[in-house]
């Protein structure tokens, strides 16, 4: 994150770590869910920024994937926050690795399973029309802004059928 300078990709301003901790300071921010959650905007308005809000995500992803040639490999609702402007910012960078990478950085949070594309998973129990496609490393960030997608509308995801 401190390397990555995009304007919607969260701002590093300065860190500080520790044999026991890591401090970041980054812009002033809240979470999309409690912004989404304390929008007290009119329906149609907050339609629209929600289309503004996941235009600039699918830019930063664009950016890492074609640029950076980076996966995310994390997008979900807590990994997007909202800067005082209203305009939407990427984080949450633990599992972001190079689209090269042979070896992908192991989640050991259960519960981000559900965001992972059914042809990723090793045993998928998910109806999907083609369970044999690979797909290509920012695929995966492509099927996880479709889960973001989802859960702006509906809720948290509360697992993968529910797609």
């Amino acid at each position: 994150m401190k390397m990555l300078r995009h304007p919607n990709i969260l701002m590093f301003q300065d860190g500080v770590d520790s044999d026991k901790s890591v401090f970041i300071a980054t812009e002033r921010v809240q979470p999309l869910y409690t912004y989404l959650k304390e929008s007290k905007d009119s329906q149609s308005q907050q339609e629209s920024e929600i289309s503004w809000g996941l235009y600039q995500i699918a830019t930063a992803l664009n950016f890492l994937n074609n640029d950076c040639k980076l996966v995310h490999n994390n997008v979900c609702m807590s990994s997007i926050v909202v800067n005082r402007a209203g305009e939407w910012k990427l984080t949450g960078f633990e599992y972001t690795h190079s689209i090269d990478d042979q070896q992908v950085p192991l989640k050991v949070i259960a519960a981000l399973d559900r965001y992972e594309a059914p042809e990723k998973l090793p045993t998928s129990n998910i109806k999907s029309t083609n369970r044999n496609a690979i797909p290509t490393e920012s695929g995966v960030d492509s099927w996880a802004l479709g889960c973001l997608i989802w859960e702006i509308f509906n809720g948290i995801l509360p697992n993968m059928n529910a797609l």
